[in-house]
């Protein structure tokens, strides 16, 4: 019994450990959004300048929640007649897509 309890202890232990080394970073994101949905972000200042392709977009508002193990983005984008609702979950080195693309009316 006391060595199921220590190697449970042990493999949560790893899991954690894990999890913080490969937690993603800002980089990270901005690099998979780069890659998933063509959209590249620069940032001033006084503001972030994005851009899908070579259309701008404007960057609205952004949350970000990092635990250490994980990291949580939701962004918001806009453009004339779309609005993108990026949301993300980084864990393990990957990022779990949920976000919507939606078009004005």
């Amino acid at each position: 019994m006391k060595r199921v309890i220590i190697l449970t202890l042990s493999l949560i232990s790893i899991v954690i450990i894990i999890s913080i080394i490969t937690c993603p970073t800002d980089d990270d994101y901005f690099e998979w959004l780069s890659d998933k949905y063509n959209i590249s972000c620069t940032s001033t200042p006084k503001e972030m300048i994005c851009k899908e392709n070579t259309n701008e977009i404007e960057w609205n508002s952004r949350y970000i929640k990092s635990a250490g193990i994980y990291q949580k983005v939701e962004d918001n984008y806009s453009s004339s007649n779309t609005i993108y609702e990026m949301k993300v979950i980084g864990l393990f080195g990957i990022f779990i897509d949920y976000s919507t693309i939606s078009i004005k009316n």
